[in-house]
């Protein structure tokens, strides 16, 4: 054998050399990848298994057409006569995004000069059972808790019980200590820096037996920046003012949201989103054509910043009788907009925002709210004074938390403006 031939067998002895290696290596990697992910897996199994355990308990799909299928009960419904042009061409286009979205059930309420001219419910409340949606059908509103907790504010204020600039230590004073001083204001204006949501907090389904104990939760965790430099939306903001308001008022927070606040506006239907309460909310896929229920959640976290449950007429009223409970002096301050230290406007008051339409010259008070298996949305238009608000038991598409369902509703708003 030549010197080449013995180079050609030695190098063929390596090259398979070499493929066996490379072939073990490659089972012994593929082994411990195995291995790996099948311990990230159970790991996922046991501090998740609620959530698994929660995701099996769905139940079936349902078409469009079975979520439609509720037995009509108009018998409740408001529709003045004196709008009946405003209100068909309304309840239209109702019709058209409650079809657009595949949203099981929803429910209006316009109120014009403080007087409730239109209030109606669409679709189902309960599938599975075919209940419609009534005047008494409760609706995940979400983040407009914090529209409540702002009049609590409000409320405190004409009391000449709160400083909004307060340091939240000299109020709370199981609130750690933090770099910067955080005052009450910063809290309510979301230019606190205090965090929002981790991981999966929003789905939790922990109960917490007071609003104390809910800030367990991020209390102990830094600043994301100095308060008054930047602006950070976040439904723990409330959760403070929660105890806050706790301290100040020597109630509890539920307690006095429903004595002082919801009592006096007459919003019979508003109260704590309990876990008892058995809510059915619902997510929709436009593009299967499927509505299933959404995971079953506990909003004991977040009370004063998401946690309520209501309907279009109660939120209606908030708006409309809130001239008996908070002075205009207060109503301005929860109101207006709040601008960081460099003088940029935020858009965003004291539970509330505030957005002007150049074009039609309208300033517009609203807020929307975004939960698990529920969307609504409230507005006053205060140049025409008219107020709408919409609720849906559904997570999915209408009333779009990315720009807060305001065109949608505003839309609808002006519909009512010249009749």
């Amino acid at each position: 054998m030549g010197s080449r031939g013995l180079i050609k067998v030695i190098t063929e002895t390596i090259k398979k050399s070499l493929k066996k290696f490379k072939m073990k290596k490659l089972k012994k990697i593929g082994g411990v990848t195995i291995l790996i992910i099948t311990i990230i897996l159970a790991t996922l199994l046991i501090y998740q298994y609620d959530l698994f355990k929660r995701l099996l308990e769905r139940g079936p799909n349902y078409t469009y057409a079975q979520a439609s299928n509720c037995s009509v009960q108009d018998n409740w419904a408001i529709a003045n006569g004196s709008y009946f042009n405003s209100i068909s061409a309304a309840r239209d286009s109702l019709k058209i995004l409650k079809r657009k979205y595949r949203i099981p059930g929803l429910a209006i309420c316009v109120a014009i000069n403080d007087e409730i001219i239109w209030n109606e419910g669409f679709g189902c409340e309960n599938i599975e059972f075919n209940h419609p949606i009534t005047n008494s059908s409760l609706f995940r509103i979400g983040s407009i808790s914090k529209s409540m907790t702002g009049i609590a504010l409000g409320k405190l204020l004409d009391d000449q019980k709160l400083d909004l600039n307060e340091a939240i230590g000299n109020v709370l004073a199981s609130f750690p200590k933090k770099k910067y001083e955080i005052r009450i204001k910063d809290l309510a204006c979301h230019q606190s820096g205090v965090r929002g949501y981790k991981g999966l907090e929003m789905l939790s389904n922990k109960s917490y037996k007071s609003v104390h104990e809910a800030m367990n939760i991020f209390k102990d965790d830094d600043l994301l920046f100095e308060p008054g430099t930047n602006y950070e939306y976040s439904s723990y903001n409330y959760s403070i003012l929660s105890g806050v308001i706790e301290e100040i008022t020597g109630d509890l927070y539920l307690r006095f949201m429903d004595q002082k606040i919801f009592e006096p506006l007459g919003m019979i239907h508003t109260i704590p989103d309990d876990k008892r309460m058995n809510y059915i909310g619902y997510s929709s896929s436009i593009k299967k054509d499927e509505i299933r229920k959404t995971l079953e959640v506990d909003l004991s976290n977040k009370w004063a910043g998401g946690g309520f449950l209501s309907t279009p007429k109660d939120l209606a009223l908030m708006f409309t009788k809130l001239d008996a409970l908070l002075t205009e002096e207060s109503q301005n301050k929860i109101f207006e907009s709040q601008r960081l230290r460099n003088g940029e406007n935020t858009g965003y008051g004291l539970g509330f925002r505030k957005t002007y339409f150049t074009k039609s010259k309208k300033t517009v008070i609203h807020h929307g709210g975004s939960s698990v298996g529920g969307r609504s949305f409230v507005l006053k238009v205060l140049e025409d004074n008219i107020v709408v608000a919409i609720c849906a038991n559904s997570d999915t598409g209408l009333l779009n938390p990315n720009d807060y369902g305001l065109i949608e509703v505003f839309n609808i708003a002006k519909l009512f403006h010249n009749e």
